[in-house]
């Protein structure tokens, strides 16, 4: 009689834990840029055009009053390089980068 109550809980638990396991959830990760010379409403729709052709960018808001970006990238798609390479394209620079594991 144990060994029927016992088989399944063990299934289940394993099941449950399965399910809680992070070995196959990708990491999102959020971005906040700060940049220099991001003076026109032209260069920030470019800049988020170009971001946007990145696999993996879930989301992009951009501001020129504070010449801030911010984005959500997933599992790592996108490295400091051609963050900087998107930038230069437009004539800008990267002042300040920070960044906070979201999941």
């Amino acid at each position: 009689m144990k060994k029927i109550f016992i088989i399944p809980s063990f299934f289940i638990f394993l099941f449950i834990l399965y399910i809680n396991f992070p070995f196959n959830q990708k990491k999102t990760t959020e971005v906040i840029l700060s940049v220099d010379n991001m003076n026109s409403t032209q260069v920030l729709k470019s800049i988020k055009e170009d971001f946007n052709n990145f696999k993996g960018i879930r989301f992009i808001d951009a501001s020129l009053i504070t010449e801030t970006i911010i984005f959500e990238v997933k599992n790592d798609n996108i490295d400091i390089s051609n963050i900087d390479n998107i930038l230069s394209k437009w004539g800008c620079t990267i002042k300040d980068i920070d960044y906070k594991i979201l999941k």
